[in-house]
């Protein structure tokens, strides 16, 4: 029997990092991991933007999304010296780089929205920042239909290469005695409402009175396999990228305003390389996931066309060094799951969408103080059950006048041109939604009722995605029932 203080399940960046924040309080601590490629985890194929205020959109404006910015902002100022510090554990160096770029073109219809949401929103906290001219711009040479007319640098806010930082934090805590233990959690072992331990799926036991659930998008699978185990609904969104090399390289992170759900982006790497980054495609089944475990042609494509017209047609001579793909652990409102559960000794952190690699150092604040029974100013803001899951719905009538209009402003990228590999999404919530507005099947009739009790005043994107998700569970539900 293996048996230790406080068990990570997850070795994601999450994972890794409240492992470190552990690593030098004398507890015996064990972090349990698959290790599989790093291809399809989050942490590996992200692009490492630190973007507190980059990330901020034009439709994200409740109170959350004030809160969470405040999460982002914390945790961005807590990287330069967590970097150092991890730099000094592990006895290697991890390349980042300062600064930011955001541009606005005709690309994006809602760019100019979000671009100025953005500069209120660093003017509201007092960090610095400055509109410059699109056509003085040395790293920025898009093609001349995609000329930004609006451009604005962020100076404090810059990039970290996850590769270094993953590699960093895994010798980081092997220096400082934190335990690896090779394998995939199947379950929670829980008794009378108090943590035991967990289930591998090879059935070995490793026991624990603290457990840590950080294993981003498998931890839905977990749950579902721990019997009387709520959570919200933690989704899968693949994001994939290209790593390429180039002989004119970026000073800056060079990016477009979130388009909805992503958004295009040039990060600089060491030697001259660029990170280019991102799709978005919602993983609507375990199926779906299977049949998606790489980068796609058609994903390829997006990316290619998106940076070299809109942000530097100089990469066209570029060479692909790497294609990454991974899975964004969601909630249904996009905002984290961080902190206690129901269940005595069980703590989770997932759901951070976007922001897991940005975020890393301030949940595992808040994890290691929620522990050592410690204050914590950020401690309770996003445990599951404090913040309630506010998913705005829309009405049948609106649907049936406006509904297939902004849906494809949604799904489709912001570029003239949409994805093929989108066309599977639309087929599926156009279908869900007829069957949900136009049938008398009890389930459906139940559904359809919830949605006009929560009819919101005023539709953006914003509430048509939430919505999309939401059906898209419901119809998976449906389906395994």
């Amino acid at each position: 029997m293996t048996s230790m203080d406080i068990i990570i399940v997850g070795g994601g960046v999450i994972g890794q990092a409240i492992a470190y924040s552990f690593s030098e309080d004398g507890l015996r601590v064990g972090l349990v991991d698959d290790q599989c490629s790093g291809n399809g985890k989050a942490s590996t194929a992200a692009g490492g933007m630190l973007g507190a205020f980059g990330e901020v959109s034009y439709d994200r404006d409740t109170e959350m999304d004030e809160v969470e910015l405040e999460y982002r902002i914390h945790a961005a100022k807590k990287y330069p010296n967590w970097l150092k510090d991890i730099e000094e554990a592990a006895d290697r160096s991890i390349f980042h780089s300062q600064g930011t770029l955001i541009v606005a073109n005709r690309a994006g219809v809602n760019d100019l929205a979000s671009i100025k949401k953005i500069a209120v929103a660093l003017e509201r906290h007092n960090e610095k920042y400055e509109w410059v001219d699109p056509e003085q711009l040395a790293d920025y040479k898009p093609d001349k239909d995609y000329i930004a007319y609006k451009a604005l640098l962020i100076g404090n806010e810059g990039a970290v290469d996850t590769t270094d930082l993953m590699e960093s934090l895994i010798q980081a805590n092997r220096n400082r005695g934190i335990v690896s233990i090779v394998g995939k959690t199947e379950s929670l072992i829980v008794s009378s409402g108090k943590i035991e331990g967990i289930m591998l799926s090879d059935e070995r036991k490793l026991f624990a009175p603290r457990v840590i659930l950080c294993a981003g998008v498998g931890t839905q699978n977990i749950i579902e396999h721990t019997d009387k185990m709520r959570l919200p609904e933690v989704m899968a969104i693949k994001g994939s990228s290209l790593l390429v090399s180039t002989t004119k390289p970026i000073q800056y992170t060079l990016r477009t305003p979130n388009r909805e759900s992503c958004g295009l982006h040039l990060v600089p790497r060491n030697n001259g390389q660029i990170y280019i980054g991102a799709t978005h495609r919602n993983i609507l089944s375990k199926s779906s996931v299977r049949h998606t475990e790489n980068i796609t042609l058609d994903e390829i494509n997006y990316l290619i066309q998106g940076a070299t017209q809109q942000l530097s047609s100089e990469l066209r001579g570029s060479v692909i060094l790497n294609s990454y793909y991974g899975y964004r652990p969601a909630t249904l409102d996009r905002f984290p799951i961080v902190g206690e559960t129901e269940v005595e000794g069980l703590l989770v952190a997932t759901g951070t969408y976007r922001n897991g690699i940005l975020m890393a150092p301030i949940i595992a604040e808040v994890i290691r103080a929620t522990i050592n029974g410690a204050e914590h100013p950020l401690k309770l803001l996003f445990t599951p059950y404090s913040r309630n899951m506010q998913i705005e719905s829309l009405g049948r009538n609106y649907w049936l006048d406006n509904g297939m209009q902004h849906l494809l402003k949604f799904i489709k990228h912001q570029t003239n041109v949409s994805p093929t590999y989108s066309e599977n999404d639309v087929n599926l919530f156009t279908t869900s939604l007829l069957k949900i507005l136009a049938s008398n099947n009890e389930r459906y009739v139940n559904f359809r009722d919830e949605i006009n009790k929560v009819l919101a005043g005023n539709v953006d994107l914003a509430s048509l995605r939430r919505l999309y998700n939401r059906i898209v569970l419901f119809e998976k539900r449906n389906k395994n029932s």
